[in-house]
């Protein structure tokens, strides 16, 4: 059964916290146009599901992550987001 486009995101993202856990950085960043790139994804309604994943607290918890805050458009490509690494 294919991975849905949610979970793909919440993988990528949690593979990129933990590389930067090992790496002992504090913070981590993720610019919504980058996951998509870095997921191949294609659709013009990628942004939305990108930023839903990393708006929810599952996300948060699985990743073991802060919220600090978001820049640029409200669901963009150009949305930033960044998260204390715990």
């Amino acid at each position: 059964m294919p991975i849905g486009d949610a979970a793909r995101v919440h993988r990528y993202c949690r593979g990129d916290v933990a590389i930067a856990r090992e790496d002992g950085e504090t913070q981590v960043r993720f610019r919504v146009g980058d996951i998509r790139n870095g997921l191949g994804m294609d659709h013009y309604d990628d942004a939305i599901t990108i930023c839903q994943v990393l708006d929810t607290q599952k996300f948060r918890e699985q990743a073991r992550v802060e919220f600090l805050g978001k820049s640029g458009p409200q669901q963009g490509w150009d949305t930033v987001y960044r998260f204390r690494v715990l």
